[in-house]
């Protein structure tokens, strides 16, 4: 498919394109590892992740305090936008593609 090999095949696991999707609509505020939680992976899962999102230069983290506690915080980073924003529109003509043949 064109523009594939343009992307960065380290994105396409499932955890990946679902915490970057989370984080879009927070870019400013951020999220915290509590809220990712939700996501229902793993504590281990998330953390390997997370991890590999941070060292692909995609999010930050950062400590901050929430109810005078300390907490892990996770931000998208315009890299991680710009990246996130060519796999979404990406996977969007490809379900297009996918979904133009009603013969299947």
């Amino acid at each position: 498919m064109k523009d594939s090999k343009s992307l960065n095949p380290r994105i396409f696991t499932l955890a990946r394109i679902l915490i970057l999707t989370n984080l879009v609509p927070y870019k400013d505020d951020g999220v915290l590892f509590r809220e990712l939680q939700t996501l229902n992976f793993t504590d281990g899962v998330l953390h390997s992740n997370l991890r590999k999102l941070r060292e692909l230069g995609y999010i930050t983290e950062d400590k901050v305090l929430y109810d005078e506690k300390e907490m892990t915080q996770y931000k998208i980073t315009e890299l991680g936008l710009e990246d996130w924003e060519r796999v979404k529109s990406w996977l969007c003509d490809f379900l297009n593609c996918m979904g133009s043949d009603k013969s299947e």
